[in-house]
């Protein structure tokens, strides 16, 4: 469902590609924060520009494209400073108050591919 919304909302084409997706240790990602994650991954190997390592990466994603708030933002992002994250990408509805690092917030799958990827 990711790639069909990445191919709409950005015209990024992947019908004719083989797309693979894995986790580390085969554990079953039902995080739907994880959402914009692997559509970014897939965007910056279509297009061959790397994402920074040090930039998280959360959002929920609607077929549509928008990109919606996750649940219990703050944690997650002092949570993610500490094991070494620098910055982040969230859902715009998530930014607010003083957060642990730099955050951006982006409202629309091409508003992140845009902050990331240029």
């Amino acid at each position: 469902m990711v790639l069909a919304v990445l191919q709409r909302a950005c015209e990024v084409q992947l019908h004719d590609r083989e797309v693979f997706a894995a986790t580390v240790g085969g554990i079953r990602v039902v995080e739907p924060a994880a959402d914009l994650g692997v559509i970014i991954a897939a965007a910056s190997s279509y297009l061959e520009r790397p994402v920074p390592p040090d930039v998280l990466i959360l959002g929920e994603v609607g077929l549509t494209g928008e990109v919606r708030a996750v649940n219990g933002i703050e944690p997650r992002l002092r949570a993610a400073a500490q094991l070494g994250f620098k910055s982040a990408v969230v859902p715009k509805s998530n930014v607010e108050g003083a957060l642990p690092m730099a955050v951006k917030g982006v409202a629309t799958v091409s508003d992140a591919l845009g902050a990331l990827l240029g």
